[in-house]
């Protein structure tokens, strides 16, 4: 990205070095019946961005439930000055759904592979 400053061309140069894995997710709690909870960040370094790996970081904050039966996922590209990017967003319908993943229209569109964490 290039500045313009008095006539002199100042290039400041940012690195992207992860991703923030956020949303909501779609548990069945002890008691019974269904609900939403905000997932807790997880942060992903970029090396191992993978398609398993982001269905790994969906979680139910702590919270201690029966199952987590899908989730609203939420891929912000994260860069070494602090700035965030693109993100990607999608809903899954199992965590471990690979429904999901056979579209390859979502997390191909910032270059999930499928490297193990």
């Amino acid at each position: 990205m290039a500045k313009k400053t008095n006539k002199k061309t100042k290039t400041m140069r940012t690195t992207l070095i992860g991703y923030d894995v956020s949303g909501t997710a779609m548990v069945t709690p002890w008691g019974g019946g269904d609900g939403e909870i905000e997932m807790k960040t997880t942060f992903l370094p970029a090396k191992f961005l993978s398609k398993d790996n982001v269905l790994r970081c969906v979680n139910d904050n702590g919270f201690g439930v029966q199952s987590i039966n899908g989730a609203w996922v939420m891929v912000t590209e994260v860069y070494d000055n602090g700035g965030r990017g693109k993100t990607i967003d999608f809903e899954t319908n199992s965590r471990h759904s690979q429904k999901l993943f056979d579209d390859r229209k979502h997390l191909d569109k910032i270059g999930a592979t499928n490297k193990k964490a």
